[in-house]
């Protein structure tokens, strides 16, 4: 696997280190995220397969009008999820850029009150049919619309769904990762919440 430039790692450092971790389980893993991206070992998905610990990023559409967030019915996952996928030899934001348009048929429109950076940064094991790899994943926010026509890839997507923040209790428990998925259910409620305020004030 090719080397890749100090300033991709650099600026993937300063991506992470900018995360303000939601509790004790966000600052454990951003500081174990730091370590690896310090540690020589391969970051990136070039081609083929990806590491046995790799990035990814997950990319949530907010309708401001009730905040609700839409999800994917996962073809290979076979379960309610955000949209998303893994980080090649890009930027993070890139790619969330790259797999809005690859999986939804959108452009990508970060949402304003979290900008270009993620929301939530998470490390989770996930054990496949054939590999168990870790997935270390970035949460992006952007702006939606349940008006905008979207054309859902459909060798990723079974079905779509638009959910709302305050029935994150019901609809966590269907992801793969039921409690990363609530937690950032919550802390993009609140950093919602926080914008709103600012807007008025």
């Amino acid at each position: 696997m090719r080397e890749h430039s100090p300033s991709l790692n650099d600026a993937l450092r300063a991506t992470v280190a900018a995360v303000e971790p939601f509790d004790a389980a966000e600052a454990d893993a951003q500081r174990s995220v730091l370590r690896w991206i310090g540690s020589g070992d391969a970051l990136y998905r070039d081609s083929g397969s990806a590491p046995a610990r790799h990035l990814a990023v997950y990319l949530t559409l907010v309708d401001a009008a009730d905040d609700a967030v839409l999800q994917i019915h996962h073809v290979k996952a076979g379960a309610w999820m955000f949209p998303g996928g893994h980080v090649d030899t890009e930027r993070p934001c890139d790619a969330v850029v790259r797999e809005a348009h690859e999986e939804l048929g959108i452009t990508a429109a970060f949402h304003p009150a979290v900008g270009r950076r993620p929301l939530l940064l998470t490390e989770s094991q996930t054990n496949g049919l054939t590999d168990s790899h870790t997935d270390v994943t970035l949460w992006y926010v952007l702006a939606g619309d349940r008006a905008t026509p979207l054309t859902p890839d459909p060798a990723e997507i079974h079905a779509v769904r638009w959910v709302h923040l305050d029935d994150a209790a019901t609809w966590a428990p269907q992801s793969p990762t039921p409690h990363q998925s609530y937690r950032f259910a919550v802390k993009l409620a609140a950093a919602l919440r926080e914008a709103a305020s600012r807007e008025s004030s």
